[in-house]
């Protein structure tokens, strides 16, 4: 006589969740731990900290305005970033995202000159990095967005899978 058929319990499928799940935690985790630690703010306008996390200017084609941008570094080593401007493009969810670093830059992102494109940061450091926003001329009046990263040179995880982590801050002129 044949044994009845057993079906898997849901004790087994549990216990390859966990499985599953711990596997995911671990692997992140340890990209997490190779990761940098920093930050970015716009820098307090003389000595009062800003409302928002945006730089936010009203100028008129042919002006200019000087601001900064701080990098704040929360690790106990010193830590290399490197500070630029980006247009933004279309995105995938039919909004607005920071261009990669590689595409060609000829928008308001464009407007945007950083006093030093690569700063070291002490551990547990500040570093102010000016930088200036210049409307040509004969631009229209309008809003224009753009954006400042602060992104670490540092890369983390291993093998196939390196990246760059980056924080971009929105301009708008």
């Amino acid at each position: 006589m044949a044994l009845p058929r057993r079906r898997p319990s849901a004790r087994l499928f549990g216990a390859l969740a966990v499985i599953v799940c711990f596997a995911a935690v671990t692997s992140a985790s340890a990209i997490a731990q190779n990761a940098p630690e920093y930050g970015a703010r716009p820098s307090p306008i003389g000595g009062t900290p800003r409302s928002q996390l945006a730089f936010v200017h009203a100028i008129e084609s042919g002006s200019s305005v000087a601001d900064a941008v701080d990098v704040i570094n929360h690790a106990n080593t010193p830590a290399t970033f490197d500070v630029y401007a980006v247009d933004l493009v279309p995105s995938a969810n039919g909004g607005r995202a920071p261009a990669p670093r590689s595409a060609a830059t000829t928008g308001p992102g464009a407007w945007v000159a950083v006093t030093e494109g690569s700063v070291v940061v002490e551990p547990f450091g500040t570093r102010e990095v000016p930088f200036v926003i210049e409307v040509p001329v004969g631009t229209a009046p309008g809003n224009y967005i753009a954006s400042l990263i602060v992104e670490s040179t540092e890369a983390a995880g291993t093998g196939t899978i390196i990246a760059r982590t980056r924080i971009a801050l929105r301009i708008e002129v």
